[in-house]
């Protein structure tokens, strides 16, 4: 579909969200290898609302990682580094 409407590959990004990552399915991590494989552009969209994890960052080659306000409030709050 991406032919039909003449938008070269590498100028598409495409936002995806933490959940589609929480199935762990084949299917998802192979959609998104071919879509890399053509050019597209991926955004991991809110990152730090949900099931934050690391590995998602080491497994998908993301462009672009945007941080949702509330991880970096909390990282950033009072009880942030403080030890227990």
């Amino acid at each position: 579909m991406l032919n039909e409407t003449g938008l070269a590959a590498k100028r598409l990004e495409l936002e995806i969200t933490e959940g589609v990552f929480l199935s762990n399915d084949e299917h998802v991590h192979e959609m998104i290898h071919n879509l890399k494989k053509i050019g597209v552009k991926l955004a991991l969209d809110d990152f730090g609302t949900g099931y934050s994890s690391l590995s998602y960052l080491l497994r998908v080659p993301f462009d672009k990682i945007k941080i949702d306000q509330s991880f970096v409030r909390g990282a950033s709050g009072p009880k942030a580094g403080t030890r227990r």
